[in-house]
């Protein structure tokens, strides 16, 4: 799986990663690193290395679960002088009810979606119900080919171009509960990709996160 990278110096520079939207708050002296991570996760494991140079050698420095915070080793002394590198490693895939409506007013396609952040990634498992009309809906179960994130609005490509090029593009809704940020739902539009940009239209869609 390949991480999400943050990296930052030890005299304090920040940067943010693009497709998880995390970032580096602040670093105090006595070398204590926070950051926050702008979508909803469940578990996320992120992981600190170090280095003498940007284009050094890379070494672990620890795993962090579920924290937003860590406090350098040997930082205060000195001794902890240099790079470091902040990954977002892992997280509990996301996974959605999902039910698509052609239009008329009846679930055509229902099924599983998972979404993994850190990777990209996500899969899918769909079938078609008795009110299936136009059929336009890609069916069986397959990997996510890639996904766009900007902000709370995302777009999954459940094929690609060449294959049907059927995308959904919505938004994420999210909650605040005891353990924080959680996503609750991902609703909006499907739609049919070709070369030229004529995205059409072929249904909405809701999928609601499973508790």
């Amino acid at each position: 799986m390949k991480p999400v990278v943050v990296t930052f110096a030890a005299l304090f520079a920040t940067a943010t990663a693009s497709l998880a939207q995390l970032s580096i708050t602040s670093l105090d002296r006595n070398g204590t690193l926070s950051w926050s991570n702008r979508l909803c996760t469940s578990l996320p494991v992120y992981e600190v290395l170090h280095a003498g140079s940007p284009t050094g050698s890379w070494e672990h420095v620890a795993f962090i679960t579920n924290q937003t915070s860590f406090t350098l080793p040997d930082f205060s002394d000195g001794a902890g002088a240099g790079y470091y590198k902040l990954a977002w490693v892992s997280h509990v895939p996301i996974e959605f009810d999902y039910v698509f409506d052609e239009g008329y007013g009846f679930p055509a396609v229902i099924g599983r979606l998972s979404l993994a952040f850190t990777s990209g990634s996500g899969l899918w498992a769909f079938e078609e119900t008795d009110f299936v009309i136009d059929g336009l809906h890609p069916v069986g179960a397959a990997q996510v080919g890639r996904m766009q994130l900007s902000g709370n609005l995302l777009r999954v490509y459940l094929q690609p171009i060449l294959d049907g090029g059927v995308f959904l593009e919505g938004t994420l809704q999210s909650t605040e509960d005891s353990s924080g940020c959680v996503y609750t739902s991902y609703v909006r539009m499907a739609y049919e990709a070709d070369f030229s940009g004529g995205d059409t239209p072929i249904g909405t869609f809701i999928g609601t996160k499973i508790l």
